[in-house]
């Protein structure tokens, strides 16, 4: 089965359940002074505009839309990507999770998919996406937000592609109100032998 009929089939049961979980809906839109994307500018070093939707359940299920602005030197000019998945908390400390997610540009690319797995314990988040098509391309990380910080939230990340090209960095997050969020994030990358670092702050309002 391919991930995008998966999406199709997730969204089905999210449609399916709503006779017994009422289905939220929340969109956030956001500006950038960069956007990243597991520890790679993915516009050039310049602002970036994105926007989202998800639709999830009382019972795990969710699906959603996000997109963004993007600057590759080329033809393209958007990233709109389509997800779903399937999170279960197991104890009060430990949850899983499943999903898949399809990435489309307006101009350039062929679309890429990757289906996904994500664990979480204690406030350790660890997560492993498999490419189908190209093994150098699958990713893990692994993330966590310092506890007895108050004045920001601390969250520090580390991820690695199936090349051997791996990043790390700490994001800096605080909730100004219940609807707008600002962060900033720090990331060191290194690539066949060679390092660079890089650094982006964002705002954005969740409705």
């Amino acid at each position: 089965m391919k991930i995008s009929t998966k999406l199709v089939v997730l969204f089905g049961l999210l449609i399916g359940s709503v006779s017994a979980n009422a289905v939220e809906m929340s969109t956030t839109i956001g500006l950038g002074s960069d956007y990243f994307w597991r520890g790679v500018s993915q516009n050039a070093g310049n602002a970036a505009f994105s926007a989202g939707t998800e639709l999830s359940t009382e019972d795990g299920f969710y699906v959603g839309v996000w997109g963004s602005q993007v600057d590759f030197g080329d033809d393209a000019s958007y990233e709109y990507d389509f997800y779903g998945g399937y999170n279960v908390d197991l104890t009060d400390n430990v949850s899983v999770g499943v999903g898949a997610v399809r990435y489309m540009y307006d101009q350039g690319y062929e679309a890429t998919e990757e289906v996904f797995v994500t664990g979480s314990y204690r406030g350790l988040d660890v997560a492993y996406y498999r490419n189908p098509d190209e093994s150098d391309l699958d990713y893990f990380s692994v993330s966590s937000v310092l506890p007895g910080i108050s004045v920001v939230d601390v969250a520090v990340q580390y991820g690695q592609f199936g090349d051997g090209t791996s990043h790390k960095g700490v994001t800096l997050s605080k909730s100004l109100t219940d609807k707008i969020d600002v962060s900033l994030l720090v990331r060191s990358t290194v690539r066949s032998n060679q390092f660079w670092d890089n650094a982006a702050a964002s705002i954005s309002y969740t409705f």
